[in-house]
């Protein structure tokens, strides 16, 4: 998992967010995917781990394909944390993470 933003989650609480990133993938030997996750209680825990799919990403090496990952930040949540991950071979780089 390659971590690429942190955000504390306390304001957001209650609210549907939308983690968005440009993502590109090379000679991964397995699908790679842009995830949500938010982790809440102690000890983390992740909550509302959501992962797209990205098949095209990982078989396309000709530049960088959008990527967007949703979830509700629930109650006691304490962090957002975005990111990509892959198991296996390759690699993966990402621009221009956002939430909103």
């Amino acid at each position: 998992v390659a971590l690429v933003r942190a955000l504390p989650a306390e304001s957001l609480v209650g609210k549907q967010v939308t983690a968005s990133m440009l993502v590109r993938a090379e000679d991964l030997d397995k699908p790679g995917a842009c995830l949500l996750k938010i982790q809440k209680d102690r000890p983390l825990a992740s909550q509302g781990f959501l992962a797209a799919n990205l098949n095209e990403v990982a078989e396309s090496t000709k530049g960088f394909v959008p990527c967007s990952v949703s979830a509700k930040v629930p109650e006691g949540a304490r962090w957002i944390l975005f990111g990509v991950s892959y198991r296996g071979r390759g690699t993966m780089w990402v621009k221009s993470p956002e939430l909103r």
